[in-house]
């Protein structure tokens, strides 16, 4: 099913993707939202200087033409290296 076409172009014509957002729970980034490109079932992201792993939970959510962005549930499994009380 394709979006509504005011959310596949830009003003020039351009044509876009519908966008879909990573909603992520526990661990240090807990409450962030961040965009995501593909729906991979595990999540590494960038924290301080390290990576902490996020895995997917449940489906998408708001899959609908008018919902607004696509989200998918994301929890906290590890991080690659210790956090301290400094990377907070």
């Amino acid at each position: 099913m394709n979006p509504p076409a005011s959310h596949r172009y830009r003003h020039d014509g351009a044509t876009l993707k519908h966008m879909a957002l990573a909603r992520l729970h526990g661990g240090p980034l807990d409450g962030q939202i961040i965009p995501l490109g593909d729906a991979d079932d595990k999540l590494i992201v960038p924290y301080s200087e390290t990576q902490v792993v996020y895995n997917r939970r449940g489906g998408p959510q708001n899959t609908g033409p008018d919902d607004g962005p696509t989200e998918i549930d994301y929890w906290f499994e590890e991080s690659l290296e210790d956090l301290t009380l400094d990377d907070d």
